[in-house]
Order: structure tokens, then C-alpha cells, then sequence
């Protein structure tokens, strides 16, 4: 595996990270969201990713081979939130059997845990490379997310608009962070210009609520 990685080229070595950055930060938020609203919802996670090639690519054998390991890997980290009382039955299925969760939480904290989620089995249950002609899911997901670039560019005529009603399509982020995950890898924190900020909070002002008010 890692002579794999090493083969990857520097942008799409930076594309592995930032879309299993991605995928972690989806199961953290869509869980905590529809746990609230619709819990029946999380019965299956189906993953469909926009396929490059005709034939398999080094990068999404990889990415198919990694990612698993590294999203369990960075729910040890940071591990889900998950509220008592909250119905989690749906999820069900993607819960460790008994005895055989990770017990770091115990270990390192000193934590005790229910029975926590295989985020291997929750990635690896159901997911496929597809060409984007064959999934409109994935063409709506391009047309969104050429939608934030072109806004974060200041491409549209009206960009202040453009940023208010891409941020109703988005969901808070933990701590109430933006609901863009923004990554830099720089040595430091390379800040973002401040008309790109000013939009930026205006997709936060406007995104769903992570926690549903009574």
C-alpha cells in the first residue's frame, strides 16, 4: 500500500486526503443530523464516486484500499457524537459485535463505551466508482460544487445571492466552525482574503442547524 501511495502524483495524493477528509466529516454530521429529523434514513450509507477512467486507476484502488482504515482510524481520534436518547437503531448493522470494539477510549480516558460504529464496514458496505452520466446524484453534486468554487472565485454577478443560497444546502459544522471544510497545507494556517471569508460566513449564516430547536 504504501508503494501505492508513493506512485500517486502530489495533486491527486492531495485529492485522497481531502476526500477522505471529506467522507469523514460527512458521516459526522449527516448522522448527528437525521438521527434528529429522519432516523430510518441511516439504515444504509451508499458511497458514489465520480470514476475518472473507463479502467480501475492506482489512485481509486487506493483510495478503496486506505480510506476504511484511516476514517476508523480518525473516529479514534475524534471519535462521533452521539447523543443519549437519541433513536440510533437504524445504524444498527454498522455497530461492532460485542467485545470486538476498539477499547482505546477506556485505555487513553478512561472513557466507557457502548457499542461503537465500524466506520470500515459503514465505507465499505456499499461503494462505487461510477461515471457521473449514469448518476444524477453525483452530476447534482458537481453542479453544487462548481457552484461554491465559481462564488469563493467571485465569478458570478451576484456572489453575496450566490453565497446565501449555497449555504441552505449545507449543514453546520461541529463548535458552529463553517460549513465548509476549509484545508490548508501550508506549514501554518494560510488565511483566506477577507472577501472570501465575508462569503464564507454568509454560507454559514444560512446553513440548516446541526441541532434541531424545540
Amino acid at each position: 500500500m504504501a508503494s501505492q501511495l508513493g506512485k500517486l502524483s502530489p495533486q491527486l495524493y492531495v485529492q485522497l486526503l481531502c476526500q477522505i477528509n471529506l467522507m469523514f466529516d460527512v458521516v459526522s454530521r449527516v448522522i448527528m443530523y437525521y438521527v434528529q429529523h429522519d432516523p430510518s434514513t441511516l439504515v444504509e450509507f451508499r458511497w458514489r464516486i465520480d470514476q475518472k477512467n473507463i479502467s480501475r486507476t492506482d489512485f481509486e484502488d487506493a483510495f478503496e484500499k486506505l480510506s476504511p482504515m484511516l476514517l476508523q482510524t480518525m473516529s479514534m481520534s475524534e471519535p462521533l457524537l452521539m447523543v443519549k436518547g437519541f433513536d440510533y437503531s437504524s445504524l444498527s448493522q454498522y455497530e461492532f459485535e460485542n467485545g470486538k470494539a476498539p477499547d482505546y477510549l477506556k485505555e487513553v480516558y478512561g472513557i466507557e463505551v457502548g457499542n461503537g460504529l465500524n466506520i470500515q464496514k459503514l465505507i465499505r458496505g456499499n461503494i462505487k466508482f461510477m461515471d457521473s452520466q449514469d448518476s444524477i446524484g453525483i452530476q447534482a453534486v458537481d453542479l453544487v460544487v462548481s457552484g461554491i468554487r465559481r462564488c469563493l472565485r467571485r465569478q458570478f454577478s451576484d456572489n453575496d445571492s450566490a453565497a446565501s443560497m449555497l449555504g441552505r444546502l449545507m449543514l453546520q459544522a461541529k463548535h458552529n466552525a463553517p460549513p465548509l471544510n476549509l484545508i490548508s497545507f501550508a506549514a501554518n494556517d494560510w488565511p483566506v482574503t477577507r472577501e472570501v471569508a465575508r462569503l464564507v460566513k454568509m454560507m454559514s449564516k444560512n446553513c440548516k442547524s446541526m441541532i434541531m430547536r424545540s
